[in-house]
């Protein structure tokens, strides 16, 4: 070998020696910053760069990059955020950590084998479900855990919270397939819709195919390489100011009859492995309308839980004096005079997302939709072990 070969062996070795050390160094580190989903977000701010949409994301929840499912909360994760939690009496925003098990849920540690005796629910939509901005406990899959075995103190619920915040129906499809019909759950209730509408550059099914094409193919063979995520992530820092990144959403991210679709398809991937389903209206807007959730669940001959009504009549028990006399005082403690003027704040942190005593009155809601289930009635009136199928 000429004394040029033998230099660029060296230089070659050497290269990789260093660009491997790198690799390993980053593995190690395990950042996040540069793993969160950076194409995709694109409603969490007023046109956002990418790296500005990956910076908050990360910040917000704790989400990481998935080439199926676009993202998802990361395993095993703790993150602090402001919940509006009672101090001395008084109503107060406060530091509360909300954790993921090893599946990325909101929710205790998960086995995929199921414990014997046990009546597994699987609550499954996005930050509605997830329970963005009130503490662990307040969310409505734990209030409904907690209702349960407490009715039934001889059997033994378990509730499992698999909200993600920003999913649409088609990334709750995904999920679904990916990974909640490996838990074999009893029920899954189902609450999509408020992210579907958002209009975007780019549709999911679009998104999803582009992901799955070969360039994406290559990209995403690519970002298996830490050292490469970090060098993806830091180009979308450069030739993108806020004016170039400002892109046409005239899209929308799930149309109605992808909606329909995607939702039906859960229902039928849940009916074909022995499980019953519930539907939960997602839209809480007032003023009322016909949800096409409703029609879906009519339509299939499964339960449907009318959440807009639902909270419509208990906060007008609770503006009457009839109902929450306690919780009432404490918001108005809270709020002050302003709350006169936006009574939804007494169940709602705005109008997407309940407080605690919101979601207590979604938990008993469901408490009583599931009563009316036949999987839920064997397994109460059975003395043996829930099975699927049976």
């Amino acid at each position: 070998m000429s004394g040029f070969g033998k230099t660029a062996v060296f230089i070659l070795l050497a290269l990789i020696l260093f660009f491997g050390v790198i690799e390993i160094v980053l593995r190690l580190m395990d950042l996040d910053f540069y793993k969160t989903p950076v194409d995709v977000l694109e409603f969490v701010s007023d046109n956002p760069t990418p790296a500005e949409e990956a910076e908050l994301a990360g910040k917000l929840f704790g989400l990481i990059s998935d080439r199926d499912i676009f993202w998802k909360l990361k395993p095993s994760f703790k993150l602090t955020t402001a919940s509006l939690v009672e101090k001395n009496g008084v109503p107060v925003y406060a530091k509360e950590d909300f954790r993921t098990n090893s599946y990325g849920f909101r929710s205790p540690s998960l086995s995929a084998l199921k414990k014997k005796g046990v009546f597994r629910i699987v609550c499954l939509g996005d930050s509605g479900t997830f329970g963005s901005g009130v503490p662990q406990n307040a969310t409505f899959p734990m209030q409904l855990e907690t209702m349960l075995n407490k009715s039934f103190p001889f059997k033994k619920f378990e509730v499992v919270n698999s909200g993600v915040p920003g999913y649409s129906s088609f990334q709750g499809l995904l999920l679904f397939r990916k990974v909640i019909v490996n838990l074999a759950p009893d029920l899954v209730i189902i609450s999509f819709g408020a992210n579907d509408q958002t209009k975007v550059s780019i549709s999911d099914r679009e998104l999803y195919n582009k992901r799955h094409s070969f360039p994406g193919n290559l990209y995403w063979g690519l970002k298996k390489s830490d050292l490469l995520s970090l060098l993806f992530y830091s180009m979308s820092f450069y030739g993108k100011d806020k004016q170039s990144s400002i892109v046409k959403k005239t899209k929308q991210r799930v149309s109605s009859d992808e909606f329909r679709e995607n939702m039906g398809n859960i229902i039928e991937l849940a009916h074909n492995n022995s499980m019953d389903v519930i539907v939960l209206e997602r839209n809480l807007y007032w003023p009322l309308k016909e949800s096409i959730e409703k029609d879906i669940a009519r339509n299939k001959g499964i339960v449907f839980v009318p959440l807009q009504s639902v909270l419509q009549k208990e906060l007008d028990s609770l503006l009457n004096g009839e109902k929450y006399i306690s919780e009432k005082k404490y918001y108005d403690k809270y709020f002050g005079s302003s709350i006169n003027e936006k009574s939804y704040l007494y169940i709602l942190i705005n109008y997407g997302h309940a407080n605690a005593l919101g979601y207590r009155i979604i938990a008993n809601e469901l408490f009583k939709a599931i009563k009316t289930t036949k999987k839920f009635n064997r397994y109460i009136t059975n003395t043996s072990t829930p099975r699927d199928g049976k």
